[in-house]
């Protein structure tokens, strides 16, 4: 804790442009210095951001009699975010973000409501510390993106993803007496990405995995099904009849089967595992 006695000035160096910088303040009064402790004299805390237009700044200490400077926080602009080539990841970021103008990473949260099908609900914008699953339609390779920073986001709902903390993550636990089930986001050789029982694995702290009620997990060692709200349906396989339906790729192509990926089926998308 810094203590400026009048108006000044502290200095900034080796900022990006567009960097948020935080400045918390508490205010104490003169009496606050003369026999009582800090702590039971602290009267307001105030927040102060400013934005950095250039490599330095130069930031005006709010007048004030006595002025604390408890912190300052560089916030970055934008954070690089990563989806790998198989279309989907679960992300964690420290900071508050807005995906809304992303050109290919859309986030979604993940409420599973129905025995063994996860449907996926789009947000735009994320408080820090949330957990969120990201995806890229007919991705073949991984794609980044500098998400911008916000200051700060509405808590989320419809959300069973649940940040990893680097330990492992049993698939079954439970808690005051509920059985509860978690799965990762996985894949191997032969199984496509999806939600898969978590088996002592480890979850790093940038990442999630869903906790959900037992009586809602998919029969032993069956990935979970995934549905996105907006009407795309989650399916093992397709069926005779759906199959001799017309089918596109996503490009647009009438394909003669649909295999594993994402597809146009009788004009809906449709996620073929």
């Amino acid at each position: 804790i810094l203590k400026n006695s009048g108006s000044g000035f502290i200095g900034i160096q080796n900022l990006n442009e567009g960097d948020y910088i935080v400045m918390t303040v508490m205010n104490v009064t003169p009496e606050a210095n003369y026999g009582v402790t800090f702590q039971e004299t602290m009267s307001t805390t105030s927040e102060f951001v400013f934005l950095a237009t250039a490599s330095e700044a130069s930031l005006s200490i709010p007048s004030g009699t006595y002025n604390y400077i408890k912190s300052i926080t560089v916030l970055s602009s934008t954070v690089p975010v990563t989806v790998s080539e198989y279309g989907f990841s679960t992300f964690v970021s420290p900071y508050a973000l807005d995906y809304s103008s992303a050109t290919d990473i859309e986030a979604y949260t993940v409420k599973v409501e129905s025995k063994g099908v996860a449907k996926l609900y789009p947000v735009d914008q994320v408080p820090a510390n949330a957990p969120v699953l990201l995806y890229v339609e007919g991705a073949t390779k991984d794609i980044t993106e500098n998400i911008p920073v916000i200051a700060s986001a509405a808590a989320l709902e419809n959300n069973d993803l649940v940040a990893g903390t680097g330990a492992a993550v049993a698939t079954n636990e439970t808690i005051e007496e509920v059985e509860y089930t978690n799965m990762i986001l996985w894949r191997d050789e032969t199984n496509p990405i999806g939600f898969y029982f978590a088996n002592d694995q480890e979850v790093a702290t940038n990442r999630a995995y869903l906790h959900f009620a037992s009586s809602l997990a998919p029969v032993a060692n069956a990935p979970m099904a995934i549905q996105f709200s907006d009407e795309v349906t989650g399916i093992e396989q397709v069926n005779a009849a759906e199959s001799a339906a017309a089918c596109f790729n996503l490009a647009g192509q009438r394909v003669a089967k649909a295999t594993k990926g994402l597809y146009i089926l009788n004009g809906k998308k449709v996620l073929v595992k």
